[in-house]
């Protein structure tokens, strides 16, 4: 990916992390759980590669070092599957309870194993390794980072059951 395709990235990323947050609108502290959420997402996207490439489960082609990707390409799981989905997982689990946030947790791990299959096949973007273990650890990797995600927001910002969406994102407009 060249310059203006990992600008790009990155400003896709950050309007839809903005839209999320326009329609979920959490209060200050959860959208600071979202956020750490996110972080953390990424973060263990990283260790998960060096993991999976030292395990032999799969490996990034087009890498410097490549036990894991390009840093630029966990903008994405930071911004998106870490803080917009988090976000989106607390409405669910606020409308829909623990089966919700449960079944939402299950969609995104399917969704998550899917695209890595797919990106795998067509992009060369990374290779997996032999057998079938590789895509249940990339399953079951994908299912640990949404719950861990959640956990983290959980501890930061509280249950969701007691939190009350903003009405309006007062935080962005007002200076105090």
């Amino acid at each position: 990916m060249d310059g203006m395709g990992i600008f790009f990235t990155i400003l896709i990323s950050l309007l839809i992390v903005f839209i999320v947050i326009y329609f979920t609108k959490p209060n200050r502290q959860r959208l600071f759980g979202a956020l750490v959420a996110g972080i953390a997402f990424g973060v263990l996207n990283i260790l998960a590669d060096i993991l999976a490439y030292n395990f032999g489960w799969w490996q990034y082609r087009d890498s410097i070092n490549i036990s894991y990707a390009p840093i630029y390409f966990y903008i994405l799981p930071i911004l998106i599957f870490g803080c917009s989905l988090s976000l989106i997982g607390w409405r669910i689990a606020k409308k829909y309870g623990k089966r919700g946030l449960i079944l939402f947790i299950a969609f995104l791990t399917l969704f998550g194993s899917i695209r890595d299959n797919y990106y795998a096949q067509k992009t060369n973007i990374f290779i997996w390794g032999n057998g079938i273990i590789p895509i249940i650890m990339d399953a079951l990797l994908w299912a640990l980072f949404y719950t861990i995600a959640q956990v983290i927001m959980y501890l930061i910002a509280g249950d969701y059951k007691k939190d009350k969406p903003l009405t309006k994102l007062k935080y962005f407009f007002k200076s105090n």
